[in-house]
Formats: C-alpha cells, sequence, structure tokens
C-alpha cells in the first residue's frame, strides 16, 4: 500500500520512475516434524537512480509483520535500507533495516529487525553457475547453516526453488519462489 501510494505521489509529479521489482515465495519450515507453511514476500521500487523504497511481507499460522521504508545505493555494489512497520503480538512496532554487497558472483545482506524481539539474518551467496546459488547463512535462533537455490530453466529466471538446514537446532526450509 505504501509503495503504490508513493508511486502515484511520483507520478502525478512527472517523475520518471524505475521498475518494481521483487519476489513472492512458499514456504515450509520443518522442526521436530512439524511443518509450518509460511508466505514471504519482498518488493523494492527505484525511485531514482540510487533511492528506492522496499517492503518486506511475512505471515504464517503464528506470526505476521510487515515494513516499508526507503533504500539508498551509493555505489552499484551497496544498498542500505531502513524500514518501520507492524507485526502481530504485544509490541506490534516493528523496526527494520538492512545492508546488501555484491559483486561478479558473491553476495552478502544482513538483515536486523527489532521490537518485540531483535531478530537479523546474515547470507553469504555464491553464484555457482547459471542455474545453482549456495549460501553460508547465520540466523538469530536457528544458528548456522547452508542454502541451495535452484532457478528452473525455461521460466525466463521468475520461478526457484530453495531449501536451507541448520546444523544446531535441525531446522530445514524449502520453498517455491516466484521473481518480477
Amino acid at each position: 500500500v505504501i509503495i503504490i501510494f508513493l508511486i502515484a505521489i511520483f507520478q502525478a509529479h512527472g517523475q520518471s520512475l524505475g521498475k518494481l521489482h521483487g519476489n513472492v515465495e512458499q514456504e515450509n519450515e520443518v522442526v521436530d516434524g512439524k511443518v509450518t507453511p509460511q508466505v514471504k514476500s519482498y518488493l523494492t521500487y527505484e525511485l531514482h537512480k540510487k533511492v528506492g523504497v522496499y517492503c518486506w511481507l511475512q505471515t504464517n499460522k503464528n506470526f505476521s509483520q510487515v515494513y516499508c521504508g526507503p533504500t539508498f545505493s551509493p555505489k552499484a555494489f551497496v544498498q542500505v535500507g531502513v524500514a518501520a512497520g507492524v507485526q502481530t503480538g504485544k509490541t506490534t512496532l516493528r523496526l527494520a533495516g538492512f545492508v546488501w554487497v555484491g559483486k561478479g558472483k558473491f553476495s552478502n545482506i544482513f538483515i536486523l529487525e527489532t521490537r518485540g524481539g531483535t531478530w537479523y539474518r546474515d547470507v553469504a551467496s555464491f553464484q555457482a553457475s547459471k542455474h545453482f546459488t549456495v549460501s553460508f547463512v547465520r540466523e538469530r535462533f536457528t544458528k548456522d547453516g547452508a542454502r541451495l537455490d535452484y532457478i528452473i530453466p525455461k521460466t525466463k529466471n521468475k520461478f526457484s526453488v530453495g531449501g536451507e538446514y541448520y546444523f544446531a537446532t535441525r531446522t530445514a526450509r524449502f520453498g517455491l519462489r516466484y521473481s518480477f
């Protein structure tokens, strides 16, 4: 909603805008044999060459959150963002931020969320081939893990499947992602 509002404001003022990018993922988390399905989405919109907005949405039967905010890219290989939003639970305000760096086949993103509990996720990735990306993931509560993503051929890089496993907590996640 916030992104649509910002787009409408800039279009009304005749600004030249970028394109909406993002993904929607249906993911299943498996802990102690129990499967929890969830839906996640990341949306980003470039307002100017270095400035944009983003939103993160996540929902499952136990928890939901949405937050949006500005992004800034001082160089092509780095982007930072901060956001505010709402979540389920006693503390409804959710604050978040991220730093992404990438060049060539390597990238890293660090995400921090706070209010209602602090959570972080750090993903260091290597694009091993046209279709495979391997990542090392460090996440609060689930600890360290490995991730493998596979872009499905003949879908114009729109669909991918991914899975990750956290060794210390024996937590697995797998899902299907649509990117645009």
